[in-house]
């Protein structure tokens, strides 16, 4: 029998050989629940991911001017934070690589800690909009949303799963600092004898 895309051939149907010839569905069930048990495929691995897929696309979205629903008041919001400084052109690029990096350091796990600063960092000028344009932003000032105003209070989700990200990473970080073997030092050793 030989495998055909991961799929068992029966008997009496021959599929072409191919390089996964050799493979068999349990050694693929084994590589699978192998995973499954070194904890890749957990919810907090799942929401880490999903934040990470949410900002690279986002992030993308700007590099092409008028595809993003945010694009207009993100140019605007930055026009107003870097006081006309910077044009808009470059602040929405300069914008779209920070959320696309956000997303890949999220989605690859690199370098989970400065990503999760960079999450906060830009979580909160997310919320500016609110001080800078409440009409946008605000049917009946303060309980009431426009469209604009939900999208943005949404990110409080973002917010928190970036805390709970954190403190998952720090205790796993102090849970690994408590396993790790403690060193005898030779002199230690000398001394007690």
């Amino acid at each position: 029998m030989s495998l055909f895309f991961g799929i068992r051939a029966c008997n009496h149907i021959n599929l072409p050989v191919t390089l996964l010839q050799d493979v068999t569905i349990q050694k693929i069930l084994i590589i699978i629940m192998r995973a499954r048990n070194s904890n890749h495929f957990t919810a907090i691995n799942m929401l880490r991911c999903s934040i990470g897929l949410v900002y690279l696309w986002f992030g993308f979205l700007k590099f092409f001017p008028g595809l993003s629903p945010a694009d207009q008041i993100a140019r605007a919001t930055l026009h107003c934070l870097t006081f006309g400084m910077v044009s808009d052109d470059v602040s929405i690029r300069l914008l779209a690589t920070w959320e696309c990096l956000l997303g890949i350091m999220l989605l690859s796990r690199i370098l989970l800690k400065p990503a999760l600063i960079f999450l906060f960092i830009h979580m909160g000028f997310t919320f500016s909009p609110y001080l800078l344009f409440p009409r946008a932003t605000f049917q009946h000032l303060p309980y009431s949303f426009t469209l604009l105003g939900q999208y943005i209070f949404k990110n409080i989700i973002i917010i928190c799963a970036g805390k709970m990200l954190w403190e998952l990473d720090c205790n796993r970080l102090s849970s690994n600092e408590r396993h790790e073997t403690p060193t005898i030092k030779p002199t230690a050793i000398a001394a007690e004898n």
